[in-house]
């Protein structure tokens, strides 16, 4: 988790490179591509019963989705406040840092109860 999160975080250096733009997008790309797999994984090599994934899974799916529905809009709206996308792109940035030490826990061998 945490290499994928520093993948995703490099293709956000390159942004501020013109000439390195699409291999920003690239590795952001398969950064956030290898994400949602693995926390798929995550979910059901954490539970303790298959019950507890089911459960586990519309908890974490459901919100998930939520925030993912409203971020979009959320970023759209800080675009049309600061008129440009930086500050989107830092949130996303900041975002994706969060996702890196969380991994440090989600990773620990352990299951949920």
């Amino acid at each position: 988790g945490f290499l994928i999160s520093l993948l995703t975080l490099s293709g956000f250096a390159l942004l501020n490179f013109e000439s390195l733009h699409l291999a920003a997008c690239i590795l952001m790309g398969l950064g956030m591509a290898c994400t949602f797999p693995l926390s798929l994984n995550l979910i059901s090599t954490r539970a303790s019963s298959p019950q507890l994934t089911t459960s586990l899974s519309t908890l974490v799916q459901g919100y998930g989705y939520l925030l993912s529905a409203v971020g979009t809009f959320a970023f759209g709206w800080l675009r049309d406040m600061s008129g440009n996308w930086t500050l989107s792109i830092w949130v996303m940035v900041a975002l994706t840092a969060v996702q890196a030490l969380s991994s440090f826990v989600a990773g620990g061998k352990r299951h949920i109860d």
